[in-house]
């Protein structure tokens, strides 16, 4: 998948948060993107070995070619959950950033 792809199939995700540079989707609503998408984004993690990362939120900007895995542990028991961790992709190089 390329990035025109890539910002293509955002644009036809109907769950999650649109914001104008990104849109955060829970990890249920992964099975709610279109299939090549979703497909695009295991394989991502899983080649880059992130599959035990632990996330919450998954982040697809909207102007890069990136995802970011957003690890929430308190998301269903606070209102406004404190981020523990992050993994930041680069789907171009298939490179990560861990903080």
């Amino acid at each position: 998948m390329d990035f025109e792809e890539f910002k293509n199939n955002i644009k036809n995700v109907a769950v999650g948060k649109h914001l104008p540079d990104a849109l955060y989707l829970h990890k249920s609503a992964l099975d709610n993107v279109p299939d090549s998408l979703k497909a695009f984004i295991v394989d991502a993690i899983s080649n880059l070995n992130l599959s035990t990362e632990p996330w919450t939120v998954l982040k697809l900007y909207k102007k890069e070619f990136t995802i970011s895995l957003l690890n929430y542990p308190e998301f269903y028991n606070e209102g406004f959950p404190s981020l523990k961790s992050s993994c930041f992709i680069d789907l171009q190089d298939l490179g990560f950033a861990q903080k």
